[in-house]
């Protein structure tokens, strides 16, 4: 996957620099569609594919590459322009995606550290400790972590020579093997970057699974039991997506990051895209309720935020023969 490509790329630079890390400025990204591109923040180096909100703070893995000293997990607050960044959690190696328990605990996947496997973080912070090893919890390869409308962990896995994806689910406070397990029954191409990475939920319960390189998002309706997928050109890697929705449309739409751009689509794949571009390397979407949506961009050491103003309302008010209009935006960043 593009992350890992990075790891690679950077490492040979580090070397050859003698250097912790190498910032790769770009030009500022474009809003695209009626959106407009905010910098959140440009001092979170090398932004990892797993962003998360929660109580109005955005939280992300930090020193997704090699060579940087600092690789924790950050609290970005308020999630808007100017954000101070904070450390979360500490005790990592190279922190990869997080998600929050309904209680408040971070789990935090760490495919890098001496010992592989799914990492906890207390309440409110602190020192993360391992939750659950790779051999026990019979993990391979997991990329994407979501906890369901079930309060179930759920874990994006992938067979050793990257055929086939899995969603393993997971009882949270105990550690063990998995509940269950759904075999996705759309076959990869046997390389790394065909692995499952990017998972979300909508409010019907449905689940969405991104596929790096191979442009494609397999849903799984629990209701059934059946599993579909859709494609579209205009996605080139999705490596993290998002579910929320428009100010001003009906519906809920999926948000992907595109390596080089940010995409919005319908549930079904129809209606795509492009709301922002000119990114170096998106990793990891998060969408508020108010539609805002979050994206990192590893290459550039940078968080943004995705805003589309919502359409003006305007109420005509009849005061004898003359006419009050009344525009009001009602949100804004």
């Amino acid at each position: 996957m593009r992350a890992r490509k990075r790891l690679c790329v950077m490492f040979v630079v580090v070397l050859f620099l003698g250097v912790e890390h190498v910032h790769l400025a770009s030009a500022a990204p474009i809003g695209k569609a009626g959106y407009s591109v905010q910098l959140v923040s440009n001092s979170v180096v090398g932004p990892s594919s797993g962003l998360v909100l929660r109580d109005g703070d955005l939280f992300l893995g930090e020193g997704f590459l090699p060579g940087y000293s600092n690789q924790n997990v950050v609290r970005l607050s308020p999630a808007a322009p100017g954000a101070a960044k904070t450390t979360y959690a500490t005790g990592l190696y190279i922190p990869d995606e997080v998600a929050f328990r309904p209680d408040g605990v971070l789990f935090v996947v760490e495919r890098y550290a001496a010992t592989p496997g799914i990492y906890t973080v207390p309440v409110g912070g602190g020192v993360a400790s391992l939750f659950l090893d790779f051999p026990t919890g019979g993990l391979t390869y997991p990329t994407g972590i979501i906890f369901g409308p079930d309060g179930a962990l759920y874990v994006q896995d992938a067979s050793a020579d990257f055929m086939t994806g899995y969603i393993k689910v997971f009882d949270p406070y105990s550690a063990g093997p998995p509940s269950s397990i759904l075999t996705d029954p759309f076959p990869g191409s046997g390389m790394e970057n065909s692995t499952l990475e990017g998972i979300a939920f909508d409010s019907g319960g449905n689940m969405y699974n991104a596929r790096v390189d191979i442009s494609q998002i397999d849903v799984y309706q629990p209701a059934t039991g059946t599993w579909t997928s859709f494609t579209y050109p205009m996605m080139e890697e999705p490596i993290g997506i998002g579910i929320g929705p428009v100010l001003g449309q009906d519906g809920e739409f999926i948000y992907a990051a595109n390596w080089h751009c940010v995409t919005r689509s319908r549930l079904d794949g129809s209606e795509c895209i492009e709301v922002a571009s000119g990114f170096l390397n998106t990793m990891g979407v998060a969408v508020d309720s108010n539609g805002r949506v979050f994206v990192g961009d590893n290459s550039d050491d940078a968080v943004y935020v995705l805003v589309i103003p919502e359409p003006a309302s305007i109420a005509v008010l009849a005061l004898g023969a003359t006419a009050l209009l009344i525009a009001k935006r009602r949100y804004s960043v």
